[in-house]
């Protein structure tokens, strides 16, 4: 999972450790195997927005107006 993380582009990469980082502080992972989920689809959606061109802010401010 790592791994696949680091092969983010820079900005993706850091992100995702800002995700994970609030992740593991906040408490709102509760077991490895939904950890492993959580994490997969943040990369996933990462993935995506990299593929697409979008800029990290400009993709995660969308994201969350929708929610």
């Amino acid at each position: 999972m790592e791994n696949h993380a680091k092969a983010l582009p820079e900005d993706y990469y850091n992100a995702y450790n800002a995700m994970q980082k609030y992740l593991w502080n906040s408490g709102g992972v509760m077991d490895w195997q939904e950890t492993i989920f959580v994490f997969n689809h943040i990369i996933d959606l990462l993935e995506e927005a990299a593929a697409d061109g979008k800029r990290v802010k400009s993709y995660w401010q969308r994201r969350s107006s929708l929610l």
